[in-house]
């Protein structure tokens, strides 16, 4: 049984999902890291920080074999990806913040 995580938690992270992983990310971005620094570029100082806050709290509590949810998170919110484990989404919160 996973370890459901409630999307209205975490709403920057919702409005990046749909807003920079969206179903052309790969087209046009050469990753997800570039899609999310592209993003962090033109987001403001509050933006980032409130995303990289609530992907913080995900790699928290995705600690004890929860990352199952952190996936089922990101499927949910309407993304064309989602990360595959811990390092990828530590990835997009260095590449964010």
């Amino acid at each position: 049984m996973s370890h459901r995580l409630d999307p209205h938690r975490f709403p920057a992270l919702r409005a990046f999902v749909r807003g920079a992983l969206h179903e052309d990310v790969f087209e046009e971005h050469a990753s997800v890291e570039a899609a999310a620094a592209a993003w962090a570029a033109a987001a403001d100082d509050a933006e980032r920080r409130a995303l990289a806050e609530e992907l913080e709290r995900l790699v928290r509590e995705c600690r004890g074999g929860r990352f199952a949810a952190v996936r089922e998170l990101f499927d949910g919110l309407g993304g064309a990806w989602s990360p595959s484990d811990e390092n990828a989404l530590r990835s997009l919160v260095s590449a964010v913040a």
